[in-house]
This record gives C-alpha cells, sequence and structure tokens, in this order.
C-alpha cells in the first residue's frame, strides 16, 4: 500500500463538513478511495476570527487519518498579522516539526497550498527526506500579472518562496488566474513534464438530480413565481458578492440568494440595507452541497462577479445545471464563457451597464433557454467528476515517481 502525508493550513470543506469549497476533502477521499493510506498534517483550532482553524472540521474517510498539532498565537489582538505569520513562518515550521516527531514514512510529501508547500520545504531541510514531493496550488490570490513582478510579489512573500520552492512535481488547478505562467517566472525546477495544470472536477451525480422548483423554493419561504438570482461564493472581499447585491436596486421585480459564508456576511447585509432591497436578498449561511444543488437546479439566473477570475466550481456547477449565467470577462474566464453561446460574458469597461445586460435576460426566456441549452451542452462535453480528476491526478503522479 502507497502511503500519502499532506500538509496544509485548511480545514478539509471550507465552511463545515459538506459545505462550502470541496477541493482538499475531494483530493483527501480521492486517494484514500484508490486505496493509498493518506495522512493529513495540520494544526487544531483556535476561535481566532480571520485566520484559518477557527474551528476543527474533521471527517470520516476511510483509509485516511487527520493529525493535529498546536500552533502558537502570540499576535491574537492583531490577527490579520497572525495570519499572515502564519503562513510564512508560524504554520511551516511547526508543522514540520510536527511531522518530524511523526515520522511516517511517505512515499509521496504533498504540500497543499503556500503554508503546505513551505511545511514541506522545511521538513526536508530538517530530515532530508528522500520521499517524492509535490506542490500544490489553487490558483492564485491575486492577478497573475501582478504576481510575475518582483515589487509586487514580495508584498506576498509566503507565496512567492513557495514558487519558487523544490519539488518533484507540481499541481495547480486551472481556475482562470493563470498561477502555472506565475510558477514558471519563479521556480526553476519546473519542467514541462513535471507541471500538471488542470480544473477541478464537479458531482454531477449530485447536481443533476430532479428538482421540483416549487418544493426547494417553498421550503426556504420564498414564492416559486418570482425570478430569482443565484450567487454561491465565501463571502470575502475579491468575491465582490456586492455587485450582485447592488443589481437588486436595479431590478425591483427580481430576488437575490446568496449561499455562503465569511467575513463579509454583516457588510453585505448591511450594504442590502442601505440599498433597501434586504427584503429580496436572502443569505442562506452554511448551505449543505445538497441544498445548493437545488438551488442551482431552480433559480432562474447565476452571477459570479469575482475580482480576478470566476472559473471556479460553482461556475462549473453552474453550467452543469444549465443555469443562465453572467459573468465577468476577467482572467481566464473568457476560456470557458462564450458570450451569447453559453452565457452572458460582461467586459469590465461595461460593468456599469450589468443591470442593463440582466434586465434584458429577464426580459427575453427565449435567449434564457438558449444559454441555458449552451451551458450544459459545454459542462457535458468539457468537466471530468471528482472521480475522474483525482484518478487521473494519482496515475499522471505514479507515471513520474
Amino acid at each position: 500500500m502507497r502511503r500519502i502525508v499532506l500538509v496544509g493550513l485548511l480545514e478539509p470543506w471550507a465552511i463545515e463538513a459538506g459545505v462550502g469549497a470541496s477541493s482538499l476533502y475531494e483530493t483527501l477521499a480521492g486517494y484514500a478511495r484508490r486505496g493509498w493510506d493518506v495522512h493529513y498534517v495540520t494544526n487544531n483550532e483556535r476561535r481566532l476570527p480571520g485566520t484559518a482553524h477557527e474551528r476543527n472540521i474533521d471527517v470520516d474517510v476511510p483509509g485516511l487519518t487527520i493529525h493535529r498539532f498546536d500552533l502558537p498565537t502570540p499576535l491574537r489582538k492583531w490577527p490579520r498579522l497572525q495570519a499572515k505569520l502564519d503562513r510564512l513562518f508560524f504554520f511551516p515550521l511547526w508543522a514540520a516539526l510536527a511531522l518530524r516527531r511523526l515520522s511516517i514514512p511517505a512515499d509521496v510529501l504533498y504540500g497543499y497550498e503556500a503554508a503546505g508547500v513551505l511545511a514541506v520545504r522545511w521538513f526536508r531541510r530538517l530530515t532530508r527526506s528522500r520521499a517524492f514531493c509535490v506542490s500544490r496550488f489553487e490558483g492564485t490570490v491575486t492577478y497573475a500579472e501582478r504576481m510575475l513582478r518582483w515589487s509586487f510579489a514580495l508584498r506576498k512573500l509566503e507565496l512567492l518562496l513557495a514558487y519558487r520552492a523544490k519539488a518533484d512535481a507540481f499541481i495547480v488547478t486551472n481556475d482562470g488566474t493563470s498561477a502555472d505562467v506565475v510558477l514558471q517566472r519563479w521556480n526553476k525546477h519546473l519542467r514541462g513534464y513535471n507541471l500538471l495544470h488542470i480544473r477541478n472536477g464537479i458531482d454531477k451525480e449530485l447536481f443533476l438530480q430532479p428538482q421540483s422548483r416549487p418544493a426547494v423554493l417553498s421550503e426556504l419561504g420564498l414564492d416559486p413565481e418570482r425570478f430569482y438570482l443565484l450567487a454561491v461564493s465565501q463571502l470575502l472581499p475579491g468575491k465582490r458578492v456586492d455587485r450582485s447585491v447592488e443589481l437588486m436596486a436595479h431590478l425591483p421585480d427580481a430576488l437575490l440568494i446568496v449561499c455562503g459564508d465569511g467575513e463579509q456576511l454583516e457588510e453585505l447585509k448591511a450594504l442590502a440595507s442601505r440599498l433597501g432591497v434586504s427584503e429580496r436578498v436572502h443569505f442562506l449561511k452554511g448551505t449543505s452541497r445538497e441544498r445548493v444543488a437545488a438551488l442551482m437546479n431552480v433559480c432562474d439566473m447565476f452571477t459570479s462577479l469575482y475580482d480576478v477570475s470566476n472559473c471556479g466550481n460553482p461556475l462549473f456547477e453552474a453550467l452543469l445545471c444549465g443555469q443562465c449565467i453572467v459573468t465577468l470577462d476577467n482572467g481566464g474566464t473568457g476560456q470557458v464563457i462564450r458570450d451569447g453561446v453559453n452565457g452572458r460574458l460582461v467586459a469590465l469597461r461595461n460593468l456599469h451597464r450589468l443591470p442593463d445586460y440582466v434586465r434584458a435576460l429577464i426580459d427575453s426566456p427565449e435567449e434564457r433557454a438558449r444559454l441555458e441549452a449552451g451551458a450544459r451542452e459545454w459542462a457535458a462535453r468539457e468537466m471530468r467528476t471528482w472521480t475522474e480528476r483525482i484518478d487521473y491526478e494519482i496515475d499522471w503522479l505514479m507515471s513520474r515517481m
């Protein structure tokens, strides 16, 4: 049996078990499903708002063992600075020491995101481990063009150091942020054969289940006869859910459902109140994957208006469900959404006209139906299931070990 040890400053799920971004969970579960002995090394909860691990989110997956260690919190009064130093120093070093104490004989050491990659680098320096080393990145956190310049990259020092870290293989999520280009800029160990640039998978079985619009909306106390926009996202500044909320001030006959949680929740509620649209904006905090899937199938339009790129799993799931999609032409979004074919792609210079584009679609059921059909066709042709996605990664990795 092969053994893989993953290390990262993330919980298996972004919000709670079965809720939020699922990439890490699917990776852990996917390797276990393939018969690997999977170990995940991360830190314990600290109940510190604004940092990782406000609470533990443990999962029960046969073949998976989660190992936790305590992380120092000397800057509790300054959570943003604490979070920065967590990624840059505290987590990498303490995780490396935890790995050394655990002494798990690994075939593969897998650093997940910047802090995990730096932890693996520390561990290899401390122990001279000869395990096959993997660096995994879920895209970039900002515009790739910025991360290509020394002047900006130094401000994201933990990312820069992680991008430069030596590894035997590099796996980068194709989320439209061009993280593969950034990695090629900074990492001298990168070769064509040891880079896998790949989209995330989606849960086709869950999202293709038939749904009853009256049942789904009535359960939430909503009128099935109204027109509903849907936004699915963590409520963080770069996700720009405020743009969807602001749309409601221009669309008096529409309602917005927001599935997500995060530091901007109260700020977004306050924005809705200031705009006088609170009664037409419904925030569903901690929404399960099952409910998100149901809403994807019964709402009338999906909005994704992120700052950097919109090619995350919610957009792909919306395509799979045949949603009428309105999104922005930034990052690699235009590689997925073709304006007028499988969605409405709004140029950044026309952002001020966003309400007009949405209004036109509300008034044209025929155009919405055409875009919905294009969305389903694209997803059926282009998207892998999570099982297919992780199997592809494992097969690729084993061919390079």
